[in-house]
């Protein structure tokens, strides 16, 4: 995991070394430096934009009767990139990257 970094709209975040791992094959960088370039470029934009997720899947996502999910779901839409991510303590950790097109992405109750 990298070090925390300051976004506007996520607040802090570490980014997992999957994250870097899929934007180096995706994007046939050289290296994790230069994904990891692409990915904190993204996750610091003002395009992200965090997806609401339906009630009934919200319910599901509860921890321990806690009144917040632990998990969130961000897109960066001029890149098709869907983030997961996850609420640690101080933090949240983007655990994973996905590219794909939001028109096929759907949230589907029951």
């Amino acid at each position: 995991m990298h070090k925390l970094i300051e976004t506007p709209k996520l607040g802090p975040v570490a980014i997992s070394h999957l994250v870097v791992a899929y934007f180096k094959k995706q994007r046939d960088y050289l290296n994790d430096t230069e994904a990891a370039k692409e990915v904190i470029a993204i996750l610091q934009s003002n395009e992200i934009e965090q997806l609401e997720i339906p009630a009934l899947i919200k319910s599901r996502m509860l921890i321990n009767d806690d009144s917040t999910p632990h998990l969130e779901f961000w897109l960066h839409s001029n890149s098709s990139m869907i983030f997961l991510v996850n609420h640690k303590d101080s933090y949240k950790l983007v655990s994973l990257a996905l590219e794909k097109s939001i028109e096929s992405f759907t949230f589907r109750d029951g």
